[in-house]
């Protein structure tokens, strides 16, 4: 990585509206900030970044509701370059969803029961395989709690891996298999040990169509109260 100056990326607020010409309750308009700093040098890097967004689109396939709410985020990395084509790195960060009051479903308080504070924090390590295409291994530490339902509270480690593509390239973002030890604060509560996956994949064929794919394997919160 070339030494120069900061980088400041800023975007400004943007806006989203879905409207519905009969169904009006489901009519939203979701709201959205992001911002950045990197700081590159000879071969540590260091950014930073933050965003909001204000949305009442559903929070997920479980809540078929569009259930208003603010998510903040700020985040941390500095990475160093060690060999040729290997990168280690640190990151941290914080999000915190909370729901607005009166936001319900199925008569569950949604606000009471999902809004929480997100801490994560992780070690790094990249592989450039070619220009384009990178082997990752993250090692992570996070913990979940919640600001108004403790009995929620909960600590998760993971370790994931698997393949990055640059933006710019003819197949572009990344697929990851992983491990994931989640464990409740509550004795009363199922925990979970197995593996994980996410992908998010595109291709652009013939300069015209672009294809995507996309899956998962994980835990989510439920607003379900007795099995959150």
């Amino acid at each position: 990585m070339a030494p120069g100056g900061p980088d400041l990326a800023v975007r400004r607020r943007s806006r989203r509206g879905v409207w519905f010409k009969e169904f009006v309750s489901e009519r939203s308009l979701n709201s959205a900030l992001r911002g950045g700093l990197l700081v590159p040098l000879t071969r540590l890097s260091f950014n930073v970044g933050t965003g909001w967004t204000h949305t009442s689109e559903r929070p997920g396939f479980e809540i078929d509701a569009r259930a208003e709410r603010d998510e903040r985020e700020f985040t941390s990395a500095a990475e160093v370059v060690t060999f040729a084509r290997t990168r280690f790195g640190v990151r941290g960060g914080r999000r915190r969803f909370e729901y607005e009051e009166g936001q319900t479903f199925n008569g569950v308080d949604l606000r009471q029961e999902l809004s929480r504070t997100n801490d994560v924090f992780a070690f790094t390590t990249r592989y450039e395989l070619t220009p384009l295409t990178r082997f990752a291994v993250n090692l992570s530490r996070e913990q979940d709690r919640f600001l108004y339902n403790p009995l929620r509270d909960s600590d998760t480690g993971r370790i994931e891996a698997g393949l990055e593509f640059d933006p710019s390239a003819l197949i572009s973002g990344g697929a990851r298999l992983g491990y994931r030890d989640f464990d409740p604060g509550d004795p009363a509560l199922a925990g979970y040990s197995g593996l994980t996956a996410s992908a998010n994949i595109a291709y652009v064929a013939l300069d015209t169509m672009r294809v995507s794919f996309q899956a998962g394997r994980d835990v989510e919160y439920s607003y379900d109260e007795t099995q959150p």
